[in-house]
């Protein structure tokens, strides 16, 4: 047997702030994808090591006794290594969810997961989706153009989660413009993210009072205290915002590219090039990870140490696998979705490829006239989010509609909205954002 090599130096720093990721591993010699392990650095002086193979990604994520998910795990979180100045400190730190335990309080949060997502009615989705798209699109639709990113796709999945989560829309718009500050940096996000958690912890205690037919009664039927439901839900909306939203965008920009928006009454087509775009260009390019719970383990011909911390690549192993063996056309066994015990539930999956779908089409039928207003639509420059930045487009300016039909079940209405939770921040959320937009039309509704 040959022996094992020793670790090479880091081939990449994951917080470069110019580093193209996608670029700088599709110019790896295939050497390094037949191995399927890239050594990286997260931040300087913070070792890591990157999987950029499906067959080492299935190795690792289906292997959760060898391969632990809790950041607990991670050596170098704990022993001086990440100061505790550091964001991965603040990324990683405890949380009672499913994705961030092993074991059996994996196996009993995961199932209470699973079973809450049942309460959410497929058959009725596609027409609550509609009703918020709409709300969403009578903010920008008299104008004549918008940007589709910032305006649509980043907003949609939001409040449609928070209408599955059992919130009203002002609850909704809340969260929203909490999520907001987080997104775009502000002064407060510390702030804004204790109100987020307040916010989610307040409504855990409102449906435990007031159950409903949502995925937080279905939480609380299945025995989780407040603090575990708060947890649960913040894990659905950071795993699920993203990939719906670029996934959403990507559609989008690729049925405009290439002329076919007309033809988007087409539920193939749409659907087809939902499942083209989210192969070749995943929204997570990396996500943290993987943690060895033995010493000498052996991946990727390179032996590992216990609580080391293993990366997942996935932008790097579906590009990969399309260019060496090319998934079936309708193959939606996306690896960005995960694999193994920690993986996306199916029925999660079949909600975010929903929003997405029904997204596009809506928006569609309300501005059938879409079209680009710039034909270079970059995208965003990240190590771990994949998506555009921007999509600005034109379209012929529309009436707003009223948002909810008469003979739908449980109309999600417009009201006045409650005061919001206290914040210590001294900063306000910012004014022209489009949950401000929204909060204004609901008041004056």
């Amino acid at each position: 047997m040959p022996p094992v090599p020793e670790p090479p130096p880091p081939l990449l720093r994951l917080d470069d702030p110019v580093l193209d990721l996608p670029t700088a591993l599709d110019r790896l010699d295939e050497e390094h994808f037949q191995r399927g392990l890239v050594p990286v650095e997260l931040e300087k002086g913070v070792p890591a090591w990157l999987m950029i193979s499906l067959p080492v990604l299935h190795r690792v994520l289906k292997d959760e006794h060898y391969f632990a998910r809790d950041p607990r795990a991670w050596r170098d979180l704990w022993n001086g290594t990440i100061p505790d100045t550091s964001p991965l400190q603040a990324l990683y730190p405890p949380r009672r969810n499913a994705l961030s335990v092993d074991g059996g309080e994996h196996q009993r949060l995961r199932t209470a997961l699973t079973g809450a997502l049942q309460e959410v009615s497929l058959a009725l989705l596609p027409a609550r989706i509609r009703e918020i798209a709409d709300v969403v699109i009578d903010g920008f639709c008299t104008r004549g153009r918008a940007d589709v990113v910032s305006e649509y796709a980043s907003v949609l999945p939001l409040l449609v989660l928070c209408r599955l989560f059992g919130m009203d829309q002002p609850a909704g718009l809340r969260v929203g413009m909490a999520m907001q500050r987080l997104w775009d940096g502000e002064a407060d996000a510390g702030h804004a993210h204790h109100q987020l958690q307040d916010l989610l912890l307040e409504h855990a205690a409102y449906r435990r009072a007031h159950p409903g037919r949502d995925i937080t009664s279905g939480m609380v039927a299945r025995g989780l205290d407040d603090e575990e439901i708060r947890d649960q839900l913040a894990l659905i909306m950071a795993a699920a915002h993203d990939p719906i939203a670029h996934a959403l965008a990507n559609t989008l920009a690729d049925l405009l590219q290439t002329s076919r928006m007309h033809m988007v009454g087409s539920t193939w087509l749409i659907s087809e090039t939902l499942n083209h775009g989210v192969w070749r260009h995943p929204p997570l390019e990396t996500l943290v990870g993987r943690f060895p719970t033995a010493d000498g383990l052996e991946v990727g011909g390179y032996r590992l140490a216990r609580g080391d911390c293993l990366v997942m690549g996935f932008g790097a192993a579906q590009r990969h696998q399309l260019r060496t063996a090319p998934p079936e056309p309708s193959n939606r066994a996306y690896p960005v979705f995960g694999m193994g015990p920690h993986g996306c539930p199916q029925l999660g999956r079949d909600i975010a490829l929903a929003i997405a779908q029904t997204g596009v089409e809506r928006l569609q039928q309300r501005l059938p006239d879409l079209r680009l207003s710039e034909t270079d639509t970059p995208r965003r420059a990240s190590t771990v989010i994949a998506g555009r930045r921007a999509l600005p487009v034109t379209f012929t300016p529309a009436r707003p509609i009223t948002p909810a039909a008469p003979h739908q079940e449980e109309k999600w209405n417009p009201t006045r909205p409650a005061p919001a939770s206290v914040s210590n921040s001294r900063t306000p959320p910012p004014t022209r954002s489009v949950f401000a937009r929204l909060a204004r039309w609901l008041r004056s509704s």
